[in-house]
């Protein structure tokens, strides 16, 4: 941030220099220049384009919003060499009497203002732009206090690019299914070739992927 602040009162002192002595050439190529930056910026760093502020309170998301988001990163990460992790959590192996929700929004509570978390069945799925996997294991690092053990007893981990490149492989991964069970294109929803545990909304958006040629 500070270094984005000087190279912007730089550019400002440059363009107002440049206008000052007559020189528009110079002027236009600075005001280009800081453009293009910006531009730059807004595209690849997560925190401005989803316009966030601060560092914890992921957003919370519902199964669709949150598999869309899951593609656009897989997009975002592909165009400029990215990375990010997906996380499922089993909200399933919770107690009965813990509120699957509940837990949702204490995940939200301890993650970043760029991450996203959302309810797919029973399972919790986290969503961590520009995460390697040290970042990943530190996002779970941050979760375990805040939920029931038996929720991270076997969470789903996969990582663009270890894990794959595609929308199949990274959800694959994640459900702890070999690609070769989540068929690419899923004809149905309701496959009968999906693995175990693979939800509806999670089929439809590898179903997505495979459409658009992710």
């Amino acid at each position: 941030m500070i270094a984005a602040t000087v190279l912007t009162l730089t550019l400002l002192i440059g363009l107002a220099a440049g206008v000052g002595t007559g020189q528009p050439l110079i002027a236009a190529a600075l005001a280009a220049g800081l453009i293009v930056g910006y531009a730059t910026a807004f595209l690849t760093v997560p925190a401005l384009r989803l316009g966030r502020r601060g560092t914890t309170g992921a957003a919370i998301d519902d199964a669709n919003t949150g598999w869309a988001e899951f593609h656009r990163e897989l997009t975002r990460a592909r165009r400029f060499d990215g990375r990010f992790g997906l996380v499922r959590l089993d909200g399933g192996r919770a107690s009965a009497a813990e509120d699957l929700a509940a837990i949702r929004d204490r995940i939200a509570g301890v993650t970043r203002r760029i991450d996203r978390v959302w309810i797919d069945g029973e399972e919790i799925l986290l969503l961590l732009p520009e995460a390697t996997t040290v970042a990943v294991e530190a996002a779970i690092g941050r979760i375990r206090p805040v939920v029931p053990d038996a929720v991270l007893a076997n969470p789903g981990i996969a990582i663009f690019p270890q894990h794959g490149i595609t929308s199949g492989s990274l959800i694959a991964a994640a459900y702890g299914a070999g690609v070769e069970d989540v068929p690419t294109p899923i004809t149905t929803a309701r496959s009968e070739h999906r693995s175990p545990g693979v939800t509806d909304s999670a089929m439809a958006a590898e179903r997505h992927g495979a459409s658009s040629g992710g």
